[in-house]
């Protein structure tokens, strides 16, 4: 049978036809998503010559940047550029950094497009990757730090113990750059949640110890001698959370095996996943409450826990006041405030976790 040349097609307005005589090959390389891309941006609005150099200039950074994690992350889909709806995202993307100029703002843009070609579904997470891209365009730098902040408040958390220096690393990576911009005025947070990336409810107010100390006592937990944990627990059972990783050494400088050290932790950052991981092995309760009794015993007054913080977290202070004296504390964000967030947490700590974790 004669192949049939004759083809019509009707593409959306921002959608790229590609039509073939016979099978067609959808794979795509560096260079045609560069071409989509310059292609897409001739379509935003027209701007005065002095203006289009700048827009131009942008546009081109911003596709650069675009370009590096297509080529290192295998998860990446650049067939996501033959979809129309990806197409579109895109051509917002541009819109927004060509508005703004900020490579934070870069940033985070760029890890929501990637975030969103991995998604090959019309899902929910499709969706609010969709709409965050939309809203990063009339965010300020002081809405992307509150929503990063409720974020890494709300929905980051260490499961395992970490050495106290550490942990005040990591904190300081993520709220350093934030904390000067955290808006103590209501109409920021109005603001978002007129634009769908949160709600301000008075009735969900979090207090900021009992939320920090929630997430990261165990950190601060009193390191047990090797001889008192066994005198606690009995030899089998300090065997068997060994065995389970449940406890862990410190380092003190000498050889790394349990048996060379002299001091163990609890192995969790936080009662809660402690507790969970306790019965995940299956401890019976009675075994459980001798743990229990062990832990508390190593627990921090809220005094001591407090300057315990200080000492090791410069900016505790400001954090707390941060988060206290302004509407943060009532702010629960959306799906679109959570991918929002979600990028800009990465960007600032370097770590990377599955979007799909908050968002199914």
């Amino acid at each position: 049978m004669a192949d049939k040349q004759d083809q019509s097609q009707k593409v959306s307005e921002n959608g790229v036809a590609i039509q073939s005589g016979r099978d067609t090959n959808i794979g795509i390389n560096a260079q045609q998503m560069s071409v989509i891309m310059e292609t897409l941006a001739k379509q935003l609005p027209a701007y005065a010559v002095m203006a289009r150099e700048i827009v131009d200039a942008r546009l081109k950074d911003l596709e650069e940047r675009l370009l590096q994690p297509f080529a290192e992350d295998k998860e990446a889909r650049a067939q996501a550029f033959n979809d129309p709806d990806f197409q579109y995202l895109l051509t917002r993307g541009q819109h927004a950094y060509a508005r703004s100029g900020d490579n934070g703002i870069k940033e985070v843009l760029v890890d929501l497009i990637v975030e969103r070609s991995k998604q090959s579904e019309r899902s929910l997470l499709a969706l609010s990757l969709n709409d965050a891209v939309e809203k990063s365009a009339i965010l300020t730098a002081n809405e992307f730090a509150e929503i990063t902040l409720c974020f890494f408040m709300h929905s980051v958390n260490l499961t395992l113990w970490v050495p106290p220096s550490k942990l005040s690393e990591f904190i300081s990576s993520v709220i350093n750059p934030l904390l000067p911009l955290i808006s103590h005025s209501n109409v920021s947070y109005t603001y978002m949640q007129s634009h769908g990336c949160g709600s301000v409810l008075q009735i969900a107010q979090t207090n900021f110890d009992d939320l920090f100390r929630a997430k990261f006592s165990m950190v601060f937990y009193r390191p047990l001698m090797i001889a008192d944990a066994i005198d606690g627990l009995g030899r089998d059972l300090f065997n068997k959370m060994a065995e389970h990783k449940l406890i862990c050494a410190i380092a003190s400088g000498g050889a790394g095996g349990i048996s060379n050290i002299d001091s163990v932790v609890f192995n969790a950052a936080s009662r809660h996943f402690f507790e969970n991981s306790l019965s995940e092995v299956g401890f019976d309760s009675q075994t459980k409450e001798k743990i229990k009794i062990l832990a508390d015993a190593c627990m921090l007054g809220a005094t001591e826990f407090q300057k315990k913080i200080s000492d090791e977290l410069p900016n505790f202070d400001m954090f707390k006041e941060a988060w206290d004296n302004t509407p943060m504390k009532n702010f629960t964000l959306t799906t679109t405030g959570i991918a929002i967030g979600h990028a800009n947490f990465q960007r600032l700590s370097k770590m990377s976790i599955p979007l799909d974790t908050w968002i199914k």
